[in-house]
């Protein structure tokens, strides 16, 4: 029996003591050397930005939040008896909901993670192309492409669905920006667009087309 008692004793202090460790381990900061040291971690940070597209970032996300959200207020819907199993589906299809809806809030979510990653990646590949393993113009010019136009649209998911949006272009580093205002006007989606644009022009040149020999 003291046995039994010594060897729960010595498991309890080594699951508190992994607790601990658990629970002390610190957000990684991206800022520091320690990341954006070359194109592999560039690449690795711009299939995050790819993971939330489509909330699919949860195994029942796309089902749940994206498809509830996007189709149950078009015309052409038609709901069966199953969506009486998810409190907040029929309200989304009658327009009962409000914006405590968790849907509304996860879809919303989403969009802005996929947000923030691509600014830092875009952060990254500055700090890459900057640092002692830079990517060459190609492969620079590429994966900026890819990041400015999952930046856009992720804007863009939100824009179809609310009249106006926080728009994010800088990757977040105090609190002090978290708290930024909703741009005035309804202009905010040409704009956007307008600027995603220019900064694709800026990082892909042309393709110069030749004629066929006869």
């Amino acid at each position: 029996m003291k046995k039994h008692i010594y060897i729960a004793f010595l498991f309890c202090i080594v699951s508190l003591t992994g607790c601990d460790n658990f629970l002390t381990v610190e957000s990684p900061d991206f800022s520091t050397d320690k990341f954006w040291r070359d194109s592999v971690d560039v690449e690795s940070g711009l299939s995050a930005a790819y993971g939330q597209l489509d909330n699919r970032a949860g195994s029942y996300n796309f089902a749940e939040i994206k498809f509830v959200v996007e189709t149950f207020r078009e015309d052409i819907m038609n709901i069966g008896a199953d969506v009486n199993n998810y409190p907040e589906w029929g309200p989304m299809y009658d327009f009962t909901y409000n914006n405590e809806s968790s849907r509304i809030k996860e879809y919303w979510m989403n969009c802005y993670n996929g947000i923030n990653y691509t600014n830092n990646v875009l952060f990254g590949i500055r700090k890459v192309q900057s640092g002692n393993n830079p990517m060459s113009t190609a492969k620079c010019n590429s994966v900026q492409g890819e990041a400015l136009f999952l930046r856009a649209y992720y804007h863009m998911k939100l824009l179809l669905n609310w009249e106006k949006i926080v728009i994010r272009n800088e990757y977040l580093t105090t609190e002090v920006e978290v708290h930024k205002p909703f741009p005035q006007g309804k202009t905010v989606g040409i704009l956007s667009v307008r600027n995603c644009r220019m900064q694709l022009r800026s990082c892909h040149k042309p393709v110069r087309r030749l004629k066929p020999a006869a």
